[in-house]
């Protein structure tokens, strides 16, 4: 679980680093650290609603993970004089409501791929709709 994490962060890492050069530096900054609100959010979700072993410990993992990755981000941003976010990107913020009110297994198999595997991906993104940033989360 942990390998398919860091394949997918690093896949994540190309796509942004090409994505840099398209959008202005504090842009990109923000979006990275609304990704990474994002994802400490849906980590916190698991952990606490997930009725397995497997899904609490990835949530915990993305709560991990991402909390350092948003440390380091957002002292850059601090150094470049870009304010750091702490808002979430608008598809977690619209799929929260509905991961709340689930708990147990309901809650395991709310998102395609299953958290349980480690590619949970928002369901908001994977039905369609547009995001900001498609692309870290594959299809």
């Amino acid at each position: 679980m942990r390998r398919l994490l860091l394949t997918c962060l690093a896949a994540a890492a190309v796509f942004i680093a090409g994505s840099a050069f398209a959008m202005p530096q504090s842009e990109f900054l923000r979006q990275a650290i609304e990704t990474d609100n994002s994802e400490i959010q849906a980590g916190q979700l698991a952990a606490q609603k997930g009725s397995t072993p497997a899904v609490r410990d990835f949530g915990n993992l993305l709560v991990q993970d991402h909390t350092q990755h948003r440390a380091q981000t957002a002292a850059v941003a601090k150094t470049l004089g870009v304010s750091v976010p702490d808002t979430v990107l608008p598809a977690a913020k619209a799929e929260k409501p509905e991961l709340e009110s689930l708990s147990g297994p309901a809650f395991d198999q709310s998102s395609p791929g299953s958290w349980s595997r480690g590619t949970r991906r928002p369901s908001v993104i994977s039905s369609g709709k547009p995001t900001s940033m498609p692309a870290m989360y594959p299809r």
